[in-house]
């Protein structure tokens, strides 16, 4: 995938969570995914919205998603 590509070659230096978990259940690219897929493609901008979007609309491409808290964080 695109976003895939462009995280493990550039990205990851800028959005990177900085953790003792080096292989976290969801991951920094799907957040990214959900992100701009509801963001740019569905016109949601505030985190809230983008969580609800992703739990109703998206749960069968994101089995995993996390709790709001720690999506927000």
């Amino acid at each position: 995938m695109y976003i895939c590509d462009l995280y493990g070659s550039e990205l990851k230096y800028y959005c990177q969570r900085y953790s003792n978990n080096s292989n976290p259940a969801f991951t920094d690219r799907e957040i990214m995914t959900i992100y701009l897929f509801a963001g740019y493609c569905q016109k949601y901008f505030l985190i809230k919205d983008i969580y609800t979007f992703a739990k109703e609309y998206l749960s069968s491409w994101f089995p995993r998603l996390p709790s709001y808290q720690t999506f927000n964080y």
